[in-house]
């Protein structure tokens, strides 16, 4: 008994199973792709700094830029009024004290531009009203 029928059929099996498994894997390397990504996206974010204006009343400064990130800021730049002044990298934790320049800033923008590990650029605004205050924070880092 001859089966010459049968092969054909066995080849066009075989070549729709190895195309099917080729989707399933291409599945699987897109998933794992973006499992990457968001993995990225967490260790960048679980290192973000966050600088802040901050009072102290126990520091004979008064007045400092605060890191109370997680990671170091760096390029550190502020701004008030049409002044702007540069200060070192601050790791976290670290301050500098600025109680002089925030002091002219009353009634003025108040900029703080810093950038994290990665090179994600941080801008964040503030603007005093004799003793009221307003936080404006970017919405998008660039």
């Amino acid at each position: 008994m001859e089966q010459t029928g049968f092969k054909p059929w066995a080849a066009v099996g075989i070549v729709f199973l190895t195309f099917r498994t080729l989707i399933v894997l291409q599945g699987y390397a897109a998933n794992t792709k973006k499992i990457a990504e968001a993995s990225v996206n967490q260790t960048e974010n679980s290192q973000l700094p966050f600088l802040a204006v901050a009072m102290k009343p126990t520091d004979p400064g008064g007045r400092a830029i605060e890191n109370q990130g997680f990671g170091p800021a760096l390029n550190i730049s502020f701004t008030v009024g049409k002044t702007t002044y540069f200060k070192a990298p601050l790791a976290k934790g670290d301050k500098h004290h600025v109680h002089n320049q925030v002091n002219r800033a009353v009634g003025e923008a108040f900029e703080i531009k810093y950038e994290s590990l990665s090179g994600l650029k941080i801008p964040h605004s503030v603007t005093w009203k004799m003793m009221e205050l307003q936080r404006h924070n970017s919405t998008e880092a660039t």
